[in-house]
Parts: C-alpha cells; structure tokens; sequence
C-alpha cells in the first residue's frame, strides 16, 4: 500500500523526514496563506473568511386608500390591510386576498379594490362583478402598468408607454378611452367620469365630464400639474393655485391663496393643503344632525 510504503521509506531516513517537516513548518508559518493538499500539492486558503452579506430587505412606501364603504392600508412590508365602514356597502372589497404581497400601490373604490404589484400587475378584488353580471375585473394579461386608480364602479390603469387602460362597469362610458389620448402622467378615476393628466400640463376628462350623464370628452385646461377626482374633478396649477372642474366648467378658488401644496377630493367634498399647513374643506358633508357642514379652514401644523 502507499501509505505503508511511505511510512517505511521514512523510518530508514529520518534525516530527510525531519527535513521535509521542518520545511513544511516554515511554509505554513511564513506564508499565512498556503496549505499542503492531496498528495502535497499546495493549495492558497484566505487569510480572513469572506463575510457573507446579510439578506436584503425589502420595504414598500406606507399608503392610505378611502373608498366610498371601505378603506385599505399599504403596510411597510408590501401586504395590505382593508376594514369597512359600512355594513351595507359590503361587496367583499374589504377581504383582502390571503398571500398578497409585493404591493406597490393600492385603490379603494366604490365596490371593490385594487392592487399594483411589483412586477407591475394588478390584483382586484369584490363581488360586485357578479352582481352587475358582467366582467368586472382588469383585462386578461394587463401589465405594464405604473399606476392605478378606482372609481365608483370601474377602474383606471396607466401604463408605461403613457397610455391608459380601463374596465368595468360603463354606465357612464368610463370604460370609453378617447382614441388617441397618449403621453398621460396621472389618472384620477371619479365618480361618473375619468381624468388623465398629460405631460404638458393638459388635462382630458370623459364620461359624464358635463354633467349631464352623456358621454363627453373635456379638454379646457393646459397648466396643471396635479389631479384628484371624487364627485369633482380639482386641479392643482403650476402656479400653485387650484380649479376644480364640475360639470364641465372651472370654478375658480375666490380670494389670494398661499401656495397650494396638495389636493385632495372624495365623493361630495375638497381639500387643499397650503405652504402655511393649512387645510381648506369645502363640500357636501352633513354633521351627525344631517346638518350641511359649512366650508371651513383649520391648520395641520
């Protein structure tokens, strides 16, 4: 065998054997870094170990989302929270899909909600579709999308080429995107009719955009740079100042303003946040009496 044999050749020189180990030792201790491997082959070992990095984790931006029966909630790591507020409206929009995860935004609305995911698909769900007895949810194979919005009844996507796709119901023609509308930066999906936020600072609105519950396409406006829509449309202008669009026409805020920094609209009401932390309400809201609530200014700061 080799080993006997190699154990044999060294008895009878000792000499040479003392060598070799002597030689071995002062490698080993002069270099650091050199071992002896199989059958003496030198092989190079690290002088430190290489740290193993440790797992990257993953956090999502927190959101909010208030739509007309129920509201949802983007948690930090990509899940989503839903609660109703009220019983009557329940069309399963608040049961949220178990497993859901990897959110990146998130839309209540009027009977059902939404999900954009991080592969930049989007997850729907409510029962209202088999209510309504017609398909309710995103088109098969939608993606590509940045961004999404819910309306009372149907939904709004923007995706990456600047275009706009929307489904569910269409009483209103909704679902009826102007041919031809491009170069879109921001929707907003509202009550009974959609909004579309162009690169230069136009704004495009269809559905029931005059108000009078016929489809119509309404393009009045070139120097926003903000949109929100509930039973209104409001747009934020370049100039820090606001309009809001209501049946086809543009009411502008009265008075010298501070510099507008956010908007916000629901179902009956709207919002404007000033440089100063002010807010400003104005709309259709009832106090507990059934009493209309008056416009009113408070500070946030």
């Amino acid at each position: 065998m080799w080993g006997a044999s190699v154990a044999k050749s060294m008895q009878k020189s000792p000499r040479v054997f003392g060598i070799v180990c002597v030689l071995i030792g002062v490698l080993i201790v002069v270099s650091g870094c050199v071992d002896v491997g199989p059958f003496g082959a030198p092989t190079t070992i690290p002088s430190t170990p290489t740290p193993i990095p440790p797992p990257k984790v993953v956090t999502y931006s927190p959101a909010i989302s208030a739509g007309y029966f129920h509201d949802l909630a983007l948690c930090r790591n990509g899940t989503v929270i839903g609660w109703l507020i009220a019983s009557d409206g329940d069309w399963g929009q608040a049961d949220v899909p178990p497993g859901l995860t990897n959110v990146t935004a998130i839309a209540a609305g009027g009977y059902h909600s939404m999900a954009l995911l991080e592969n930049h698909t989007v997850v729907q769900w409510d029962s209202y579709g088999l209510h309504l007895g017609e398909p309710f949810g995103p088109p098969p194979g939608l993606t590509n999308v940045t961004a999404i919005s819910a309306g009372r009844g149907y939904s709004l996507a923007l995706l990456d080429n600047g275009s706009v796709v929307s489904w569910g119901h269409n009483e209103w023609g909704t679902r009826d995107v102007p041919p031809g509308l491009r170069n879109v930066t921001a929707i907003a999906a509202g009550h009974t009719s959609a909004m579309a936020l162009l690169d230069n600072g136009s704004v495009v609105i269809w559905g029931n955009a005059l108000g009078d519950f016929k489809y119509s396409v309404w393009t009045g406006l070139t120097d926003a740079k903000a949109i929100v829509a509930g039973g209104s449309h409001i747009a934020l202008l370049q100039n820090g100042t606001f309009v809001n669009i209501y049946d086809g026409q543009l009411l502008i805020a009265p008075g010298e303003k501070p510099y507008l920094t956010a908007i916000s609209a629901g179902s009956g009401s709207f919002m404007t946040l000033d440089e100063d932390d002010t807010v400003s309400y104005s709309g259709t809201g009832r106090d507990k009496n059934g009493v209309l609530c008056p416009p009113s200014v408070f500070s946030v700061k």
